[in-house]
């Protein structure tokens, strides 16, 4: 190897030692090299794409060459570079070699390799180039940007998944995801179904990413792209759809279908499920009274007061205006009276602040058992809903059952 040759630290990249010819190479009539970094003697931008470069031969092995664009002494000049890999005395260093660019007769296709690197390096997405065997060649600035870890942290695949995957079950599921997804692909000769995967990032953070696949020629080509912000765009316009905004509780749909799943799972005559309609007393005169905010107000300390008397496992929703409904799983007649009377007895002990005096709110509450068929839920609500008539003639206040 008759070319100028540098050995530098992994890590740093501080040259550790360099050939004769490497003096005058890089700058002529300078001291040595040595105790230099990389980026002083061809550049920050060309140091930073031999970053990019992963197919480093371990054990000295000379790899693919490749050409940048450097700048020595202030002049602008191409190098063809090889990259290998030595470890000496537990030290992991790096070996590279330098030469200037083809004749002039070649500077077309430089440029044009240049100019792709480039064109790879300003796509606002993570690239990569694996050979066949799925050994990494390339990654632009993209990936690097994305995920944060370079060539001395992802030295192989293993660095790859025990990294970005932290939590061995859900590593474990993503990479039987990805095996079984590219597996498909190339049986088929067709690009990869894309699919979103959590990755933790060398900064700690967790980022959603979709990834991308296609096998082309004697490369396999990988895209990443970083959907974070979509897919929480997404899940807050689900939870919109979902949710009462006042409240937070499940609105009418939400609640119809999550009683429906309920009643799917437990399946069954034997199960046994109780329905509560509530509504809370003269909540027109409340707000006629002391205005829509105070109301508001009632209608989200009731919301908590009834989350705080359910268990996890029930089902409390916000029909509209003042009327709820609570869902019990798994309960028996008695054990629903029960607890209605505790959402009773804890609303009356409420207390809104309403210009300074507390105003005091109650409910009305009709229950009723949601028997099997197509439209339990809904039967059970009606029924349920008659009872309250009935609590709200009596004179409010209480339940009926």
């Amino acid at each position: 190897m008759g070319g100028p040759v540098l050995v530098a630290e992994k890590g740093s990249r501080t040259v550790s030692f360099c050939n004769k010819t490497a003096h005058n190479f890089f700058i002529p009539g300078s001291p040595s090299p040595v105790g230099r970094l990389i980026d002083e003697l061809i550049g920050v931008a060309a140091s930073l794409l031999l970053t990019q470069i992963w197919s480093i031969p371990q054990n000295g092995a000379i790899s693919e060459p490749f050409i940048i664009k450097s700048v020595l002494d202030d002049k602008e000049r191409l190098l063809v570079t090889h990259v290998s890999s030595v470890r000496v005395e537990g030290r992991d260093l790096r070996l590279y070699s330098f030469r200037d660019a083809p004749p002039s007769d070649t500077l077309g296709m430089v440029n044009w390799q240049l100019n792709l690197m480039e064109l790879l390096n300003w796509l606002p997405l993570g690239f990569e180039v694996a050979t066949l065997r799925d050994e990494v060649q390339f990654v632009n600035s993209g990936f690097k940007q994305m995920f944060g870890y370079d060539l001395d942290q992802l030295e192989d695949a293993e660095d790859w998944w025990r990294l970005a995957y932290p939590d061995p079950d859900y590593r474990a599921m993503a990479r039987q995801k990805w095996e079984d997804e590219i597996a498909a692909a190339r049986r088929e000769n067709r690009e990869m179904t894309p699919f979103d995967l959590d990755v933790r990032t060398a900064s700690g953070e967790t980022r959603r990413i979709q990834f991308r696949h296609r096998a082309i020629g004697h490369f396999h080509l990988n895209l990443y792209l970083d959907v974070t912000a979509e897919r929480l765009y997404a899940q807050r316009m689900q939870k919109l759809a979902e949710i009462d905004p006042l409240t937070g509780l499940l609105n009418r749909r939400s609640f119809f279908e999550q009683t429906s799943e309920i009643l799917s799972i437990d399946g069954g005559d034997e199960a046994e499920h109780v329905v509560l309609m509530l509504d809370i007393d003269h909540f027109k005169q409340l707000n006629d009274l002391h205005g829509h905010a105070v109301g508001d107000l009632a209608l989200e300390a009731f919301a908590r007061c009834c989350h705080g008397v359910v268990r996890g496992r029930d089902v409390v929703a916000r029909l509209g205006g003042e009327e709820f409904c609570v869902f019990l799983r798994s309960v028996t007649l008695d054990k629903a009276i029960e607890v209605a009377e505790r959402i009773r007895a804890a609303t009356e002990e409420l207390e809104i602040e309403a210009g300074g005096a507390p105003v005091r709110i109650t409910v009305s509450i009709g229950l009723a058992q949601c028997r099997s068929g197509e439209n339990a839920v809904d039967q059970a609500l009606r029924r349920a809903d008659g009872l309250l008539y009935q609590a709200k003639m009596n004179g409010r206040n209480r339940v009926a059952h």
